[in-house]
């Protein structure tokens, strides 16, 4: 591409308007780094139809992309506004402004975390430069550009896919966009009080999108404190995952693989202060984060949790938080549980034990894990008869028995186990 931009120069905004549209039917098809999330299973729980192997994105073909549109914006800081402004259309359809939905743009898989935060990284360079106008269009983009980086931390990750070598420079790519929102302050303080309104708006925004600036510009003098929120909240989540990534890039601490100390000072200095502030931030902008805790976090998260249990039914790792016990249980409303979102059937097993029983002290809880076991109940057999012990209320015998009934197979295997695990005396062995 850049050999044809040389060598017909008279074709150049041609040429890059036709690679732009690629990349936009790249988004449309949902490709490499747009491409849908799968459901990875777990290992220590998975079912008769998982397939037990990473299945990362195709991401290599957009790293040519990325590579590219890199050049293109360090180029257009010196060139023509027209090409910037198609620059800026492309930018804006490549980011999204959707949280914890399965219809979010970019993958959210850790074989994609480099590219995903190296386009980050090159949207907020560009966007903390002098070369975009004060206006609606970069007041959005930047928006965007956070809700993209706090997307990615709304889901548990696994170990990384990576070669060796793309996984440091992925690690690198993590470090350089944490040390860019780190100097955000000083830009975000510049920010004049007023938003431009007169300024072109970009094509690549929808209604929603200009309906939600205009709302924001008319409120954004009573907003300058909320850029700051967004460093302060992005900070810890970011440090945790670099620290994470660099315990599979050199497990055994190697001297020849470390990274320099000029690259890492930024982030090693950085230290979690005021911690309920910025655990009530991640609640109110991005619910599924504060749901991730680090063990400084749980006792906030735990009450904002049992207070607000709507805004996180929809998680299923938040479901554990809410039946911890703790000195406030009163004011636990857990007629919530029975909306709450699939678990897996490991964990709606745990609820079957009497520690946890007691401690809930209600039946909507065995409820809720009778039905997350129909798909996979055959692999937990031996715990579920287990649980018949603690069974006071009889929904797990009233389980058996109708899953008895659909299937011979199951009914011979339940049978079976509960011969071979009743408890007849206990002075005597289980054979006499």
């Amino acid at each position: 591409w850049c050999w044809a931009i040389v060598a017909r120069p008279e074709l150049e905004l041609l040429i890059v308007e036709e690679i732009y549209k690629v990349w936009e039917k790249i988004i449309s098809d949902r490709h490499g780094l747009y491409s849908v999330d799968t459901h990875e299973p777990s290992p220590l729980a998975p079912s008769e139809k998982d397939q037990l192997k990473p299945c990362p994105p195709m991401v290599r073909p957009h790293r040519i992309f990325l590579k590219f549109i890199e050049e293109r914006i360090y180029l257009c800081m010196h060139k023509a506004d027209l090409e910037m402004e198609m620059l800026v259309d492309l930018l804006h359809k490549s980011l999204s402004l959707l949280l914890e939905n399965r219809k979010a743009q970019m993958t959210k898989h850790v074989g994609a975390v480099g590219l995903r935060f190296q386009f980050l990284y090159l949207a907020l360079y560009l966007v903390q430069s002098n070369y975009l106008p004060n206006g609606i269009s970069k007041y959005l983009l930047r928006e965007k550009i956070y809700h993209t980086a706090f997307d990615y931390f709304t889901v548990r990750h696994h170990c990384p896919t990576q070669n060796h070598n793309e996984l440091r420079d992925d690690i690198r790519t993590l470090i350089k966009f944490f040390s860019l929102v780190h100097g955000e302050k000083k830009f975000c303080n510049e920010m004049p009080l007023t938003v431009e309104l007169g300024n072109s708006i970009p094509n690549g925004l929808n209604n929603n999108d200009v309906n939600g600036a205009m709302e924001n510009a008319s409120v954004y003098a009573t907003m300058r404190g909320a850029p700051a929120g967004w460093i302060n909240t992005f900070a810890g989540p970011t440090a945790y995952e670099i620290e994470r990534l660099e315990t599979f890039h050199n497990p055994l601490g190697r001297t020849e693989l470390q990274f320099e100390p000029e690259i890492l000072s930024t982030y090693t200095n950085w230290k979690l202060y005021d911690i309920v502030g910025f655990t009530t931030k991640a609640w109110h902008d991005y619910a599924r984060l504060a749901c991730v805790p680090k063990e400084p976090l749980r006792q906030e998260i735990m009450r904002l949790v049992k207070t607000y249990p709507v805004q996180v039914r929809h998680i299923p790792e938040a479901l554990h938080i809410f039946t911890l016990t703790s000195d406030n249980d009163k004011s636990c409303e857990t007629a919530h549980i029975l909306t709450w979102a699939q678990i897996s059937p490991i964990a709606a097993l745990s609820y079957f034990a009497s520690a946890r029983l007691n401690q809930v002290a209600n039946s909507y809880t065995i409820q809720y894990a009778s039905r997350m076991l129909y798909e996979a109940l055959i692999l937990y057999i031996p715990q579920l008869v287990q649980a018949v012990r603690y069974d006071e209320m009889g929904f797990v015998r009233r389980l058996i028995l109708a899953l008895s009934k659909k299937s011979n197979l199951l009914a011979h295997q339940l049978i079976w186990n509960i011969r071979t695990n009743t408890f007849k005396n206990e002075d005597t062995p289980d054979g006499k």
